[in-house]
């Protein structure tokens, strides 16, 4: 179901869209896909991946930014950093919705609006928990030089631009939020996927090799070839769309899944650790060693987390058993976890070298891990099926 909305910005002015709502009770995952320079929210773009995420039983509000017609504003309000205050509207409007899932709600835009997202994903941190960034510019420099080489700069004085038949303030291309682009970017700390064509004439290239540099972990860059700023051609555009509902159903749907969860045991002490900021779930909690099963054998998986999480050499991980499998269902962040248990002795204590995933560990007895109160639901069952503990 779509529906035409508006909701007033924060001058009082209203900003208007389209609400996506899927059938069904919900709460819903969420997103917010904003649209390019001089663009609306009816742009093919936008509103491909729009559709096409509702189908996939995601809420979407796609709106038109300050300063671009149907919604309100002057040329004086195309302003990076209005567009944050519009994005902070918008979010508001959702969380009223009973359908929308609060805790699953992520952004995606495309070039100016693109930017937009990266920018609200660090402002908005503890709202926004995922990000498809596409043809998002970062040199603003070389982006006002593409529109004097294409002769797009049709008016130019100490108030406006006029490029391509769009009015903009001058004061847009000096914006704060660019000025501070780098450390902005460089501060998400959520999923992001950065998208951009090959032969994009507008963004440079290079801007998305730069965004994907300064993005910690997880990331991914999808550079598609032959494809322009705008995606027109349908083959690219499908690309676009079927990428962006990749990365959204990996980090914001509802969704059952496989994963093995492993103790170490050393000296009658097992290992926990702290999870980071970056994590797509239970950020600042207490675990052991987890990881998705993704067809691998079992203690094959478990071996290669620990690995990969603690930079432990493999040949040192050989004593390793199985406990009972379990489910357990959370509620809050609407996920199924299909547990399969793993411990593995050590004869010494190795040395432990962390990833990103994680920030802190420490060595405690087994029936000490509930003294710990923010620590994963799966944590004590998981103790107990491998014979850790007896309650």
């Amino acid at each position: 179901m779509q529906k035409k909305v508006s909701f007033k910005s924060n001058k009082g002015y209203l900003l208007r869209g389209v609400l996506h709502i899927p059938k069904g009770k919900g709460p819903f995952p969420t997103v917010i896909v904003q649209h390019g320079f001089s663009g609306n929210h009816n742009s093919p773009i936008i509103k491909k991946i729009s559709d096409n995420l509702e189908k996939n039983r995601f809420i979407v509000l796609r709106f038109t930014l300050s300063g671009h017609k149907p919604s309100g504003g002057t040329y004086k309000d195309v302003l990076a950093s209005q567009f944050i205050k519009d994005i902070e509207k918008a979010l508001d409007f959702l969380i009223k919705n009973p359908k929308v899932n609060k805790n699953r709600i992520g952004m995606a835009g495309h070039s100016m609006g693109s930017f937009a997202s990266l920018v609200s994903a660090n402002v908005f941190n503890k709202q926004i928990r995922s990000v498809v960034s596409i043809s998002s510019l970062y040199n603003v420099g070389a982006l006002l030089k593409s529109f004097y080489r294409d002769k797009k700069v049709e008016e130019s004085n100490k108030d406006y631009w006029k490029i391509g038949g769009f009015k903009v303030t001058t004061k847009h291309f000096n914006d704060r939020s660019y000025l501070q682009k780098k450390f902005l970017i460089s501060d998400i700390h959520c999923p992001v996927l950065i998208i951009h064509g090959n032969q994009d004439r507008r963004v440079q290239l290079k801007d998305a090799y730069t965004i994907y540099s300064l993005l910690g972990d997880p990331k991914e860059l999808k550079i598609i070839k032959g494809a322009d700023h705008g995606f027109k051609s349908e083959r690219y555009s499908k690309q676009v769309v079927s990428s962006t509902l990749k990365w959204f159903n990996k980090y914001l749907a509802f969704k059952e899944s496989k994963v093995v969860n492993t103790f170490l045991e050393c000296n009658g002490k097992v290992l926990l650790l702290k999870r980071g900021d970056r994590v797509g779930t239970h950020q600042g909690y207490w675990c052991s060693v987890g990881g998705y099963l993704d067809g691998n054998d079992i203690l094959k998986q478990s071996k290669q987390e620990v690995c990969e999480e603690l930079g432990i050499p493999k040949k040192q991980l050989r004593s390793c058993k199985r406990g009972k499998a379990f489910k357990i269902k959370e509620d809050d962040i609407d996920r199924i976890w299909h547990v399969h248990p793993v411990l593995i002795k050590l004869k010494r204590k190795p040395k432990v070298k962390l990833d990103w995933e994680n920030t802190e560990y420490k060595w405690v007895k087994p029936q000490e891990v509930k003294k710990f109160k923010k620590r994963v639901p799966m944590l004590d069952k998981v103790l107990k099926n491998l014979g850790l503990v007896t309650d």
